[in-house]
């Protein structure tokens, strides 16, 4: 867990009490400690993905890969996944197949973890980005190249 402090300034302008100048602002220092309870560090991304529920007939489901960590990765998507259900994620010209940990509503869409199991990785610029993505964050990983 990591302590993020914030710090906020809050001025207001104190009425003078004869009607003139106002006095100088009266300021308020309030902080904050938030804490991140992530247990691993998140690389930002932002990809289109395609996953395939392979337990729902192949069902296809368009989405966007947010983060990538040690855990896995994180998706946007319209749709509500089961937790543990087997999925195939598409991008670029690289899948990855895993199982889904959450599924969240969030705003707009469903925030889903899925656990990598397996990467296959193509040839292009894109899929050598993901691999130094997942290198770094997820040294473990079993990445092969198609």
């Amino acid at each position: 867990m990591r302590n993020a402090w914030r710090v906020q300034k809050i001025c207001i302008r104190r009425p003078d009490d004869s009607g003139g100048v106002p006095k100088a602002p009266y300021c308020i220092y309030r902080c904050s400690v938030s804490v991140d309870r992530r247990l691993h560090n998140r690389a930002l991304a932002d990809l289109d993905v395609e996953l395939i529920r392979l337990n729902k007939q192949e069902q296809s489901i368009a989405g966007r890969l947010e983060d990538i960590s040690e855990a896995g990765i994180c998706l946007i998507l319209p749709t509500e996944l089961l937790t543990e259900e087997l999925v195939r994620l598409e991008a670029a010209d690289s899948t990855v197949f895993g199982h889904v940990v959450y599924s969240t509503w969030t705003r707009n869409a469903f925030r889903t973890g899925i656990e990598l199991e397996r990467v296959l990785l193509g040839a292009t610029d894109l899929a050598d980005l993901l691999r130094s993505a997942l290198q770094e964050t997820m040294p473990w990983a079993s990445v092969s190249s198609r």
